[in-house]
Order: structure tokens, then sequence, then C-alpha cells
């Protein structure tokens, strides 16, 4: 424990939050591992000629809700119409899958994003009617994002709320936001699974807040020119100690 020069006061500044490393090692190799199960999968359902496995991957509200093949809400998310369907998803699936893992472990990602993505394709099939057919991870990456993004504004409080706010808002117009609007696509489900993303943040935010906040480092910064007198008594203080958690 140590006392000041009662003539000096001492402000703190946040240096490290929770974000700041990554928690858990193997991101990537957890990442890259759920974008083959989606290679493989979306193969079998390309070729349509494997012991007929691709009839029982695709997602209809008509197979779904009358038929009760409620799984094929979670098969669908990892599967893709074609090449260029899956790769326009993969590679954003990989940097939230990456940074989900990395900073919350498994539970969050792939557990919690696998199981969210078949809810939230659950919840789009209901707002369609007959036969249309979705497939594709846009969900989970629109769900991951919004996760993110909003979790980043609850936690990198190094910076004001306004910064945080426009770096959020920039990532998020330049990743998500189309460059043009497509009949084929899903931006209903993209919608569906960017807010339940941001409701989940918030969940998370109020269970984890004592870990997250015991990760943050603070700093003390000098309010006036002159040095500060510490008197540190009988204790004494490491000269690595550079912060106070």
């Amino acid at each position: 424990m140590y006392t000041l020069n009662q003539n000096y006061t001492v402000k703190f500044e946040l240096k490290k939050t929770y974000l700041s490393q990554n928690n858990y090692p193997f991101g990537a190799v957890v990442s890259l591992g759920v974008i083959l199960l989606s290679v493989v999968l979306s193969q079998i359902y390309w070729a349509k000629d494997w012991i007929d496995l691709h009839k029982y991957l695709a997602a209809t509200p008509s197979l779904v809700f009358q038929e009760g093949e409620y799984w094929r809400a979670w098969t669908s998310a990892l599967i893709h119409a074609d090449l260029q369907h899956f790769l326009s998803n993969a590679y954003m699936l990989g940097i939230w899958g990456y940074f989900s893992y990395s900073h919350f472990g498994s539970w969050m990602y792939p557990v919690a994003g696998i199981f969210f993505a078949g809810i939230i394709n659950l919840l789009s099939l209901a707002t369609y009617h007959g036969d249309i057919v979705l497939v594709g991870a846009s969900g989970l990456v629109y769900y991951l994002g919004g996760t993110w993004l909003t979790l980043f504004l609850l936690i990198e409080k190094k910076h004001s709320f306004a910064r945080r706010w426009l770096k959020a808002s920039a990532v998020g117009f330049f990743i998500f936001f189309p460059t043009k609007f497509s009949p084929e696509v899903s931006y209903r489900t993209h919608a569906i699974g960017f807010v339940v993303g941001i409701i989940l943040a918030f969940l998370i935010y109020f269970l984890m807040q004592d870990k997250i906040k015991a990760k943050e480092v603070w700093v003390p910064i000098e309010e006036d020119d002159e040095s500060i007198d510490f008197d540190y008594g009988n204790d004494s203080l490491d000269n690595d100690d550079k912060y106070i958690q």
C-alpha cells in the first residue's frame, strides 16, 4: 500500500481490456475446422449422388414445420448454393469465428454460434411459405458480427463511446451493407442474425462483467508537471510492477 503527497492528485487511465489479447489458443484451428465442415457438407449437397445425403441438408418451411425435420435449420446453415456463395461467407466466417473463439472460448464459438445459427434459420423460415429453400452461413456470419461489434462497444472503454461507436459503425457498414440487392439473397436472415447477435452480446456482458473487469489494467497518470511523491512505508514495490490491476 502506498500514499501520495497531499499536494498532488493522480488519475488513472485504462490501458488494457478483456479484448486486448487472446484468452484462448488455437482460434485459427477452430475457425478453419468449421469452414472445412462447411466445405464437406456443401460438397455433399452439390454432388447429389452420394447415397442421397443431399436430400436431408437444405431447409424449406414445409419440410421443417410441416414434416417436423427441424435438424435442417442447422444443416442448412453449413451448406451453400454454389462455390461463389461459399466463398462470400467463408472469409467472414473465418474472421468472426477466430475472434469469437480466441477471446471467449469454445462455448461462444462454435457451440453457441452454430446453435444460434439454427435458431436464426428457424425464425427466418417462419416468415417464408411453401418450398423456399434456405441455405448458407450468412445468418451465422451476421450473428457473430453483431455479437462482436456490440461487445466491442461495451468492453473497449480505452476510447470514448463516440469513438467506439464510429469504429463499430464503420466496420459494420463496410462489411455488412450490401453493394447490390439480389432477389435470391435472404436479407431478412441477415437482419435476424444481426439482431440476435446484439441481444446475446448484452447478455454475455451482463453474465461476464466481473471476469471482463478483472482483465482491465489501469495505469496512473500525473495531474501536475512535478513528480509525484510515493510513500511506500514498509511495503516494497517491484520496479517491474508498472500496472495497477
